[in-house]
């Protein structure tokens, strides 16, 4: 029998259902005449597992597994690895000014060999931590993929352009660039 843990925050803060058995399930769409909630496997994208779960929603909190078994072994560090994420993004949002390399050596620290092995890879993390900076300061930089290019309007002869030193053209190519 699968008894009810805990529940944790997913990555982009949605509600996780963690049972005694280390598997971790994502609430399905809720109805308000429902006696209990359905939760979905976390690997059901990824691996194509059906497994399901049912959480009843009075006080007693017990939880029913559905007809479908996982089809992938549980992850035993699922809860270390949530609360370092979650610990790495608190940080990254109150040191804003620190560099994202020292963050991520600061929190990877208190971490243990084990659960440094199942990380997501270090350009991930550093991209939570840029991620959460963003949401904490309120502002998104995003990258342009088009390129500003200044163009004239026909092509002048030399007669019609006035005489301009290569220092202002220069100066005036940048500002019609950042504009």
């Amino acid at each position: 029998m699968v008894l009810f843990s805990k529940f944790l925050v997913g990555r982009r803060g949605s509600q996780l259902l963690l049972d005694s058995n280390n598997y971790t399930y994502g609430r399905k769409k809720v109805k308000d005449t429902a006696l209990s909630s359905a939760w979905r496997c976390t690997k059901h994208n990824s691996l194509k597992c059906r497994a399901m779960c049912y959480l009843s929603l009075d006080n007693s909190q017990s939880l029913s597994n559905g007809s479908t078994p996982h089809n992938h072994q549980a992850d035993s560090l699922v809860e270390e690895k949530q609360t370092l994420i979650t610990t790495l993004k608190r940080k990254a949002a109150d040191q804003e000014l620190t560099p994202t390399q020292n963050v991520l050596s600061e929190v990877l620290k208190i971490s243990t060999p084990d659960l440094n092995c199942n990380l997501p890879r270090l350009d991930s993390l550093k991209r939570v931590v840029q991620r959460s900076r963003q949401q904490s300061s309120g502002t998104t930089h995003r990258k342009s993929n088009k390129s500003r290019r200044v163009s004239l309007c026909c092509h002048p002869t030399a007669s019609s352009l006035p005489e301009i030193s290569p220092l202002s053209s220069l100066m005036a190519l940048l500002q019609a660039t950042q504009e």
